[in-house]
């Protein structure tokens, strides 16, 4: 150990008696003690010259005899023990704090690793998926020729003779998607399902008006799974509008030309149920 305590009213106590060469070599024996954390060695002629003391090997050796004891292994100094057991429990309490600290400091340090590994890993597979889906686009297997589209226009498809898919409903209108070259189709039977589950809607009319959004948002398309509740949505606010539910049904917007081979029926059916609806008010209202 390098360091110890030393109590000068203690040791003055103690120490009064010496001469100066005594009290010299008293000071260096301890320092020699605590330096090396060992006995001190028996041979006194090598001992005074480890204290640089060497023409007074009489005077240490008095000291040694007075505040040392001799033992099978050398000089042993009570107070030197004490002190040197001591600063070994507390340097081990200390080392043994400074271990849990830096283990939990290394803990942290390696969750912190692993956690930026994680959100890199997380980046570079986001950034992998826009390119595959900028550069290679998820074709469209429903029919075996291609499509041409042109996602800036608003006309639907031309022809007497509707699209048909494996499901053999006709195509009503294709909704661009975020991905370049892509579309959402909307089916006849799309359609059938969307008229029941929103009565009071003019479905043609608003999936008309979801494409012109598109065409007007390019930045904000939806993906492909997304699509799907962006039309819901859209379908559901139109529902719970009163105002342009009534609109839809009261023959302006009907003067439209068939779609894809559409009847009438559904034009004249929703007119039937807005009267009737209209006729069961005023009843109820009377």
């Amino acid at each position: 150990m390098h360091y110890y305590q030393f109590n000068i009213g203690e040791y003055a106590a103690h120490t009064r008696h010496l001469s100066p060469i005594e009290d010299i070599a008293y000071r260096r024996l301890l320092d020699l003690a605590y330096t090396t954390e060992l006995p001190l060695i028996k041979d006194i002629r090598q001992l005074t010259r480890l204290i640089n003391l060497r023409d007074y090997q009489q005077e240490t050796d008095d000291v040694l005899k007075e505040f040392f004891l001799e033992t099978d292994e050398g000089w042993i100094n009570n107070r030197v023990i004490k002190e040197i057991e001591r600063t070994g429990i507390k340097s081990q309490a200390a080392k043994n704090s400074a271990a849990i600290r830096w283990d939990k400091e290394r803990k942290a340090r390696k969750e912190r690793e692993q956690y930026e590994l994680h959100a890199n890993a997380l980046k570079d597979d986001a950034i992998e998926y826009e390119n595959d889906a900028t550069n290679n686009p998820i074709p469209n297997t429903h029919n075996q020729e291609p499509i041409t589209h042109k996602q800036n226009s608003c006309a639907e498809p031309k022809g007497s003779t509707p699209e048909v898919i494996e499901n053999n409903s006709p195509i009503v209108i294709e909704l661009p998607l975020n991905v370049k070259g892509t579309f959402h189709q909307v089916l006849q039977s799309d359609v059938d399902e969307f008229s029941e589950l929103y009565p009071a809607v003019d479905i043609i009319q608003e999936v008309r008006g979801m494409r012109g959004w598109c065409n007007s948002n390019p930045t904000k398309l939806k993906t492909k799974t997304g699509i799907k509740k962006f039309i819901n949505s859209w379908l559901s606010k139109a529902q719970n509008n009163p105002v342009k539910a009534r609109s839809n049904f009261n023959g302006a917007n009907y003067g439209v030309k068939q779609v894809d081979g559409l009847k009438d029926a559904y034009m004249t059916f929703g007119l039937q149920e807005m009267q009737q609806q209209e006729r069961l008010g005023y009843e109820i209202g009377r």
